[in-house]
């Protein structure tokens, strides 16, 4: 049995611009997910999901865009629900480091 730590990224190739989605646990029914956005990693596609997902914002902050056109300003310990098939994309990032934690889940 090891330890990780949700803010350590040592040995991860970082890409300023870029985001790395690192799978921590899945199964038949949901997902959990670490996303590291560096440095401004606004999104030009829109996301669309199978899973309803229910995100964190763990470090930083970030603002995020529905096809609804509502936004979402995030701030560290903020979370939100996005229902599956909601399109919606990260406009901005503001910090040299965003940390997410995503729990991606199937309703019943």
């Amino acid at each position: 049995m090891t330890n990780k730590n949700l803010y350590n990224i040592e040995g991860l190739e970082i890409i300023s611009g870029k985001e790395i989605f690192e799978d921590i646990l899945t199964t038949r029914t949901f997902r959990v997910e670490r996303i590291i956005s560096t440095n401004n990693c606004p999104s030009q596609d829109w996301m669309v999901q199978d899973w309803s997902e229910l995100v964190f914002l763990l470090k930083g902050d970030a603002t995020l865009e529905f096809a609804d056109n509502s936004i979402i300003e995030m701030q560290e310990g903020d979370y939100c629900f996005i229902p599956k098939q909601l399109a919606h994309r990260v406009l901005k990032t503001n910090n040299s480091q965003t940390i997410w934690l995503a729990i991606h889940y199937e309703e019943s």
